[in-house]
């Protein structure tokens, strides 16, 4: 089980978020209005031309700057 960051994940591959490397309070409250926090899994579903995520029932685009921020566990 390795830690990845969002853009490398493949589409369809699924992970828990273990991190948001920021310390930037603002990007961090944006993230968890997007329900974005370690713990939660998710599914990529599009790296291109936004990330797309799913969070149970919910889609949420990203663009780049945030998408760079989050790492995962991934099992595959």
């Amino acid at each position: 089980m390795g830690i990845i960051a969002l853009r490398q994940m493949r589409n369809g591959q699924k992970g828990k978020i273990v991190e948001l490397a920021t310390h930037d309070r603002t990007i961090l409250r944006k993230l968890r209005s997007l329900g974005i926090i370690p713990g939660v899994s998710v599914r990529l579903l599009r790296r291109f031309p936004d990330t797309v995520i799913e969070i149970g029932y919910t889609k949420v685009a990203l663009d780049r700057q945030y998408a760079a921020l989050i790492y995962l566990s991934c099992k595959d």
